[in-house]
């Protein structure tokens, strides 16, 4: 079942995948501890953009065979449905949990700038802004530090600068 799913994946058709393996699934339930499958599972639902279902299948992996993907997906998903703060709770357990990894630095520093980028009122751009500031400079240390600096994480580059930028002004008035 796993190899026919990779190719609905490869074949770029997720939801035959999805269909696949919960069809596998209810067939024979033993297959549920299956990682792979399960992983098959996580990856397809991202792919379609079911966010509700990424978070559920990833709560299942967290739970039964850790994966740092999995914390990923979870912490995107999250975040993708507003629930910012459950999404850095997220993050936050992805760190203890693979403290060497530095995908969850990066991606603390995207929800940040996200949140300053959704901000409404001059108070809120202010924290927000500054917050953001804070946590790409914190974040941008430790991958320096850890030699993990990434394209992704050079990408917040010009957005931080705006940051900068955006607060200088509002500090002056402006």
């Amino acid at each position: 079942i796993s190899q026919i799913a990779r190719l609905c994946v490869e074949n770029d058709e997720p939801e035959k995948a999805i269909t696949a393996v919960n069809a596998a699934f209810e067939k024979d339930p033993a297959l549920k501890d299956s990682p792979r499958l399960n992983s098959i599972l996580l990856d397809c639902y991202y792919r379609v953009g079911d966010n509700n279902a990424v978070i559920k299948q990833a709560e299942e992996i967290i739970e039964n065979f850790p994966s740092a993907v999995a914390y990923n997906r979870k912490s995107f998903a999250e975040a993708q449905l507003g629930m910012t703060e459950a999404a850095l709770t997220t993050i936050d357990e992805w760190d203890k949990k693979y403290p060497e990894d530095p995908d969850a630095h990066i991606q603390k520093a995207i929800i940040y700038n996200n949140i300053a980028g959704a901000a409404d009122t001059d108070s809120e751009r202010k924290k927000a802004y500054s917050d953001y500031i804070r946590v790409y400079e914190e974040e941008r240390q430790w991958l320096e530090s850890h030699n993990a600096m990434s394209g992704s994480f050079e990408q917040l580059e010009e957005s931080y600068w705006d940051a900068v930028n955006m607060l200088d002004q509002m500090e002056a008035g402006l």
